[in-house]
């Protein structure tokens, strides 16, 4: 039985309503099923986010479940997007729980998502948004170079089981108009990332490499950061081909390892 780990954040689990079977981890045991019939495979899951104990908890997991693949998948939204309630939770603590609940009730009326809806309704959230940003500023949620450290130390952590496959999967959020800003921190660190995984020889996965290697456009989900269907699948053929590659399988699928090129965004403008 060949098993694998996957870390990952919040959004793993994601899928859109009424899709339940749609989920990346119930799409990668399809697509190893379809993929590679008979062969026995175990999926475990556990969560994992920027922190000091983000390279420790990573290891102890590895230790602990004996996976014969691992992923680390890193999300990005939290060092690309800014948001005026984490402005406030720096500069004024106790302010942060009433400030959340108002952008809350705020998107809520909007017709949710990351922006609202489309239209005048979607204004309800985006005209006070851009009025709060103008008073208090924009942050992102963790600092660059903080979240760029612990993911080093992460890699480093994986380098040390050479004994079995492990791979860093980049998810950044899809996103149609991304700002100048949220992309400058991405290419920095995307570049900072891929030259540490080749110094440690730890495969990079990158989200937007493989899926235009694949001739795939990612698209979002409409529900906020989360990627869409076809975002989800593109990730699950990367991680397949590099599991059944670990293990020995033949298949069709190369796994699209990021050794070069920057990241950029297949999306059109």
């Amino acid at each position: 039985m060949f098993r694998t780990l996957i870390l990952g954040r919040s959004n793993l689990d994601f899928t859109e309503p009424g899709a339940e079977d749609a989920s990346s981890p119930t799409l990668l045991k399809s697509y190893l099923a379809s993929r590679a019939p008979g062969f026995e495979h175990e999926l475990v899951t556990a969560s994992l986010y920027f922190g000091d104990r983000m390279a420790s908890r990573a290891a102890e997991l590895i230790e602990r479940e004996h996976p014969d693949a691992a992923f680390v998948q890193i999300g990005t939204n939290s060092i690309e997007e800014e948001f005026v309630v984490w402005a406030i939770q720096a500069r004024w603590p106790r302010l942060y729980p009433l400030a959340l609940t108002i952008a809350q009730r705020l998107k809520s009326a909007a017709a949710g998502g990351a922006e609202g809806a489309n239209g005048l309704r979607g204004q309800l959230f985006r005209v006070p948004r851009a009025l709060a940003r103008r008073l208090l500023g924009a942050e992102p949620g963790n600092d660059l170079h903080e979240a760029l450290r612990c993911t080093k130390e992460t890699v480093d952590a994986l380098a040390r089981f050479e004994d079995r496959g492990a791979a860093v999967q980049l998810m950044p959020t899809v996103r149609t108009r991304p700002l100048r800003s949220a992309q400058e921190r991405l290419d920095f660190f995307t570049r900072e990332l891929r030259e540490h995984c080749q110094r440690r020889r730890v495969t990079l996965l990158s989200r937007f490499d493989y899926c235009r290697e694949m001739g795939i456009v990612p698209q979002p989900s409409g529900y906020g950061i989360y990627p869409g269907r076809v975002t989800r699948e593109a990730d699950v053929r990367a991680m397949a081909a590099f599991i059944l590659q670990t293990a020995g399988v033949d298949h069709a699928d190369p796994p699209h390892a990021e050794v070069a090129s920057p990241a950029t965004r297949a999306l059109p403008p």
